[in-house]
Protein backbone atom coordinates (compact mmCIF):
# COMPACT_ATOMS: atom_id res chain seq x y z
CA UNK A 1 0.00 0.00 0.00
CA UNK A 2 2.81 2.50 1.24
CA UNK A 3 4.50 1.72 -2.35
CA UNK A 4 1.80 2.50 -4.38
CA UNK A 5 0.87 5.63 -2.96
CA UNK A 6 4.16 6.73 -3.10
CA UNK A 7 3.90 6.15 -7.29
CA UNK A 8 0.72 7.90 -7.17
CA UNK A 9 2.62 10.72 -5.63
CA UNK A 10 5.67 11.13 -8.09
CA UNK A 11 5.17 8.10 -10.42
CA UNK A 12 3.99 10.01 -13.54
CA UNK A 13 6.67 12.82 -12.81
CA UNK A 14 8.51 13.54 -15.89
CA UNK A 15 10.27 16.90 -14.10
CA UNK A 16 13.68 15.91 -12.63
CA UNK A 17 13.72 19.11 -9.84
CA UNK A 18 10.33 17.29 -8.40
CA UNK A 19 11.77 13.90 -8.33
CA UNK A 20 14.59 15.16 -7.03
CA UNK A 21 12.63 17.19 -3.94
CA UNK A 22 10.81 13.59 -3.04
CA UNK A 23 14.66 11.95 -3.17
CA UNK A 24 15.59 14.83 -0.55
CA UNK A 25 12.82 13.93 1.63
CA UNK A 26 13.64 10.79 1.32
CA UNK A 27 16.95 11.21 2.63
CA UNK A 28 15.51 12.87 5.79
CA UNK A 29 12.67 10.46 7.01
CA UNK A 30 14.08 7.23 5.55
CA UNK A 31 10.64 6.42 3.38
CA UNK A 32 12.07 3.53 1.61
CA UNK A 33 8.73 2.86 -0.64
CA UNK A 34 9.04 6.48 -1.52
CA UNK A 35 12.35 6.09 -2.39
CA UNK A 36 11.96 3.02 -4.48
CA UNK A 37 8.88 5.18 -6.55
CA UNK A 38 11.46 8.40 -7.11
CA UNK A 39 13.72 5.58 -8.73
CA UNK A 40 11.35 4.38 -10.90
CA UNK A 41 9.98 7.58 -11.96
CA UNK A 42 13.54 9.11 -12.54
CA UNK A 43 14.47 5.69 -14.71
CA UNK A 44 10.83 5.41 -16.71
CA UNK A 45 9.77 8.93 -17.14
CA UNK A 46 13.03 11.51 -17.25
CA UNK A 47 14.30 12.17 -20.65
CA UNK A 48 17.82 12.95 -20.74
CA UNK A 49 20.12 10.39 -19.31
CA UNK A 50 21.97 13.08 -17.13
CA UNK A 51 18.86 12.87 -15.37
CA UNK A 52 18.30 9.64 -14.71
CA UNK A 53 21.33 9.12 -13.86
CA UNK A 54 21.41 11.45 -11.08
CA UNK A 55 18.49 10.10 -9.77
CA UNK A 56 20.16 6.64 -9.65
CA UNK A 57 23.16 8.31 -7.86
CA UNK A 58 20.77 10.00 -5.17
CA UNK A 59 19.07 6.97 -4.76
CA UNK A 60 21.63 4.86 -4.21
CA UNK A 61 23.74 7.03 -2.20
CA UNK A 62 20.96 7.05 0.62
CA UNK A 63 19.78 3.78 0.62
CA UNK A 64 21.30 0.56 1.54
CA UNK A 65 23.90 -1.20 -0.80
CA UNK A 66 21.31 -4.15 -0.68
CA UNK A 67 19.26 -2.73 -3.97
CA UNK A 68 22.76 -2.13 -6.05
CA UNK A 69 23.05 -5.94 -7.18
CA UNK A 70 19.14 -5.96 -7.83
CA UNK A 71 20.14 -2.75 -10.01
CA UNK A 72 22.58 -4.32 -11.32
CA UNK A 73 20.89 -7.42 -12.64
CA UNK A 74 17.80 -5.41 -13.59
CA UNK A 75 20.40 -2.85 -15.81
CA UNK A 76 22.12 -5.96 -17.55
CA UNK A 77 18.90 -8.15 -18.13
CA UNK A 78 17.38 -4.61 -19.99
CA UNK A 79 21.05 -4.71 -21.74
CA UNK A 80 20.92 -8.20 -23.00
CA UNK A 81 17.44 -7.62 -24.23
CA UNK A 82 18.21 -4.63 -25.97
CA UNK A 83 20.89 -6.29 -27.86
CA UNK A 84 18.97 -9.38 -28.89
CA UNK A 85 16.24 -6.71 -29.75
CA UNK A 86 18.86 -4.59 -32.11
CA UNK A 87 19.29 -8.10 -33.96
CA UNK A 88 15.86 -8.79 -34.68
CA UNK A 89 14.98 -11.12 -31.81
CA UNK A 90 12.41 -10.91 -29.57
CA UNK A 91 12.93 -11.98 -25.90
CA UNK A 92 9.48 -13.55 -25.60
CA UNK A 93 10.60 -16.33 -27.52
CA UNK A 94 8.06 -19.33 -26.41
CA UNK A 95 5.46 -16.72 -25.14
CA UNK A 96 2.20 -16.82 -27.35
CA UNK A 97 0.72 -13.10 -28.38
CA UNK A 98 -2.03 -12.33 -26.41
CA UNK A 99 -5.41 -12.85 -27.99
CA UNK A 100 -7.04 -9.95 -30.02
CA UNK A 101 -10.06 -8.62 -28.34
CA UNK A 102 -13.37 -9.51 -29.83
CA UNK A 103 -15.25 -6.92 -31.76
CA UNK A 104 -18.02 -5.26 -30.32
CA UNK A 105 -20.85 -4.44 -32.38
CA UNK A 106 -22.40 -0.96 -31.67
CA UNK A 107 -25.99 -1.06 -31.24
CA UNK A 108 -26.95 -0.18 -34.46
CA UNK A 109 -25.55 -2.79 -36.20
CA UNK A 110 -26.49 -5.30 -33.54
CA UNK A 111 -30.45 -4.02 -34.67
CA UNK A 112 -29.17 -4.38 -38.63
CA UNK A 113 -28.58 -8.02 -37.94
Amino acid sequence: MAYRDALDRVGHSTDPRHIQEMLQRVELTGDAALARACLYAGYTNLSSDQARISVMDTYFRAFPPDDQPKWDAYMNAAEANNTLESMGISAAVGVPAPEQPQTVASPMEAAAS
